[in-house]
């Protein structure tokens, strides 16, 4: 009896030594669940210049890819980890792209675009619960890094702010420029003696303010997010056959209001723009009155963070649609506010009842791939 109870022993011993070494099935972890403690919803876009086809992810998950000028084929609610609401831990949504295949190129090269919460770090993105966002990636591959550099006086050097030459494709000092302003140098030679060209006014005319750089700064230059928050606008009985929302966003990348002269051969200096839609009959809709690219502040580009987020970028309701058939516009984005300098037109059209962000990329002045386009957003 006792032998047999000793082999009954020994077998499960036995047994249970095999089942504690085998790898238990554990259930697939479902990131899209509906019964998440905390969620947020993305849309994103692709608004680069010259940026190949992106793939989107958030907290590590492909929501999607876009085209230059297109928007990813899902609006995705995502799990974040804590209600980003105050008390708890606001940054918790890491934000990021690569290429869909080879490398997005340009100053990134092979590494992929992330937020970049703040200009001396690389950070993630601080998501509500419950809220929205539009992700939008904008730029050019190309846009320099923005360089610290000092003010040379007879006696100091110290931090001011830096400029971009389009002409030289450099960053210069404060000082540099006041050699360029005309005003203090009426008759610049170049070093062999000859008139300069293009001349000094040119060249002054087209500077760019980077403005003054932090210490610090981790923007690696390239392309980079613009993050919107998003209230869409709900409607009732009585428009909802007739109106949809509409937003506009100016992400031409050389739209900050350089246009004293025309660059020499440089980039990244341009006129703020003007953009509407026009009816075949009826008002106009005016999108945008002279504005600078979200990628830059009025006449230069800001070197404090290498994302931008805006905040609620507010849908204005618009009548868009008679009885529920939809009114066909012409979007027209121009130099100025009478239109008679038209950068780009095309046909496009809403439906009512429904919110769109509308986008316009690229660089004025360019031609083929990196000329002006659009995009719409359905949310």
């Amino acid at each position: 009896m006792k032998t047999i109870n000793k082999s009954l022993l020994t077998t499960a011993g036995i047994l249970l030594g095999l089942l504690s070494c085998s790898e238990p099935e554990l259930p697939t972890p479902n990131t899209f669940s509906s019964g998440a403690t905390y969620k947020a919803t993305f849309s994103f876009a692709n608004a680069t210049v010259d940026a190949p086809s992106l793939d989107f992810y958030v907290n590590g998950v492909k929501l999607g890819s876009a085209t230059p000028g297109g928007g990813s084929s899902l609006v995705t609610t995502v799990q974040i980890p804590t209600p980003g609401i105050s008390g708890g831990v606001t940054a918790n949504t890491a934000i990021r792209a690569r290429a869909t295949s080879g490398t997005i190129g340009g100053k990134l090269g092979s590494a992929d675009l992330i937020f970049r919460a703040t200009n001396n770090g690389t950070g993630i993105f601080a998501a509500v619960n419950n809220a929205n966002y539009t992700v939008i990636a904008v730029d050019s591959i190309n846009r320099p890094v923005p360089v610290r550099l000092n003010r040379q006086t007879a006696t100091i050097a110290f931090a001011d702010v830096t400029y971009w030459n389009p002409n030289t494709q450099s960053m210069i000092t404060a000082s540099r420029r006041d050699s360029l302003n005309p005003v203090n140098c009426p008759a610049c030679l170049n070093w062999d003696g000859a008139a300069q060209n293009p001349s000094t006014a040119t060249e002054y005319a087209n500077l760019v303010t980077v403005g003054l750089v932090p210490l610090g700064l981790t923007d690696p230059g390239g392309v980079r997010f613009y993050v919107t928050t998003d209230a869409p606008l709900t409607f009732n009985a009585g428009n909802v056959a007739t109106n949809a929302g509409i937003r506009f966003i100016n992400a031409v990348a050389n739209a900050n209001g350089i246009s004293a002269a025309p660059n020499a051969n440089g980039t990244f200096g341009g006129p703020a723009i003007h953009a509407r839609l026009r009816p075949s009959a009826g008002p106009n809709i005016t999108l945008a009155s002279g504005t600078s690219s979200v990628v830059s502040v009025a006449g230069g580009f800001s070197p404090t963070v290498g994302s931008r987020t805006a905040g609620n970028l507010a849908f204005t309701s618009q009548t868009i649609a008679t009885a529920g058939t939809p009114t066909v516009y012409t979007l027209e984005v121009a130099t100025d506010a009478g239109y008679t300098n038209i950068l780009y037109s095309t046909s496009v059209s809403f439906l009512p009842g429904k919110n769109y962000t509308v986008f316009v990329r690229g660089m004025a002045g360019a031609t083929g791939t990196k000329a002006i386009t659009h995009g719409v957003i359905t949310h």
